[in-house]
């Protein structure tokens, strides 16, 4: 998701894959999937959230979960300055929310996967750039590390390398999976599907199968691989997070994380810090060496997406109401995790930028970054894009 709406996709072997899949888009569309509860049609949400490269921007998606509102401002998708709170980049022209970003390796585009094709916007000035991406409904978009080719999902064919440049596929893989991300190297792709509990990791050269991680038992919702490849994290449809041994295939760790679905694992750079969000609206950072939460934040409603800046200093999460918080693990930034429990205020627990109080274990979150509609725009919106 890095999750459940997120990348980070030629046909299926499994028809009954991709049956539930779009049965899955379906209700996606039509309901909020994770609650399977019915949204007003003007009730919006944060369900992207994506650092760039350099850590000084932050783009954001979302929008209410029926297509084609009244007001299609609601879809926009928005890269802002998290140290301002100003809106730097504004890019409409999108009839449905998008719900992956990822920043190309360079920082020059960003790509969105929404339903019924994949864009690729300039990051610079939000002009649409490359829109000749279609399926039936994409939920996973990454960029590989050449920054010419990307991997989406799409509900209808599975997981497909296209060319970011010209919008041409270049391969199908014979792999399961809605979720996905890369290993750091961009030689492998691990993939989960929601209705089947086996994770999958396929070589993205040949889009073939290596190896199977299987333990889950309930749908993969989400997954993330580290930053020096050695461990990869996936969340499930009932709650639980488990880390795996990217090599050897080997369950390392099994967390009860979440009440229902968790929506992402985000790994820090640190690779030992591991954040996980649910629609029980918590935030939880964990210690994975000692199997603690060092940090927890409550918040109304569902927490769709998080992602660490590239430094592993802050935490931005998206959720309902259009909330995007950032959240600092340590008060200091250059603390180090000691395995003490998020009850010790001595270690800064989910102290904000806003404050150098650390707050409660789980204490009120004191949003950083404004909802879109109150950002202050720095630059004039950009063109809008043929829908």
């Amino acid at each position: 998701m890095d999750n459940l709406l997120h990348m980070k996709r030629a046909t299926h072997s499994n028809r009954h894959g991709n049956i539930f899949a779009v049965i899955l888009l379906i209700l996606l569309v039509q309901t909020d999937l994770l609650s399977a509860r019915p949204l007003a049609q003007d009730e919006t949400r944060i369900v992207s959230v994506a650092w760039s490269p350099d850590g000084t921007k932050l783009a954001l998606s979302g929008g209410p979960s029926v297509c084609d509102n009244a007001d299609l401002s609601l879809y926009d998708v928005r890269i802002i300055d998290p140290a301002t709170n100003q809106m730097q980049v504004n890019i409409s022209g999108n009839r449905c929310y998008v719900t992956s970003l990822a920043w190309s390796p360079d920082g020059s585009k960003l790509i969105g996967a929404t339903i019924g094709g994949v864009r690729i916007w300039s990051a610079l000035s939000g002009q649409l750039v490359l829109d000749k991406i279609r399926g039936q409904g994409f939920v996973s978009a990454g960029w590989l590390p050449d920054g010419n080719s990307v991997l989406v999902t799409d509900v209808g064919g599975g997981i497909l390398n296209y060319n970011a440049n010209t919008g041409q596929l270049i391969l199908g893989f014979n792999v399961l999976g809605s979720v996905i991300d890369l290993n750091p190297a961009g030689s492998q792709v691990v993939s989960g599907e929601f209705g089947d509990q086996v994770i999958r990791i396929a070589d993205i050269a040949t889009g073939q199968l290596e190896s199977s991680l299987i333990g889950h038992t309930a749908g993969i919702s989400t997954v993330d691989w580290n930053s020096d490849g050695s461990k990869i994290a996936s969340g499930s449809n009932d709650g639980n997070v488990r880390v795996w041994n990217a090599s050897s295939g080997a369950q390392l760790l099994s967390l009860s994380a979440h009440t229902g679905y968790v929506t992402s694992v985000a790994w820090n750079p640190d690779n030992r810090l591991l954040a996980t969000t649910g629609v029980d609206g918590k935030l939880r950072i964990w210690d994975t060496a000692t199997e603690e939460v060092i940090c927890q934040i409550s918040t109304e409603g569902f927490i769709y997406d998080s992602a660490w800046n590239p430094d592993g200093t802050a935490l931005a999460y998206g959720g309902a109401s259009s909330t995007v918080g950032l959240v600092l693990p340590f008060s200091n930034a250059d603390s180090e995790p000691s395995g003490q429990t998020a009850n010790n205020a001595d270690f800064g627990i989910c102290a904000t930028p806003t404050t150098t109080r650390p707050l409660a274990s789980d204490g009120e979150v004191l949003p950083l970054i404004p909802s879109p509609s109150e950002l202050t725009s720095t630059l004039a919106p950009s063109p809008e894009a043929t829908p």
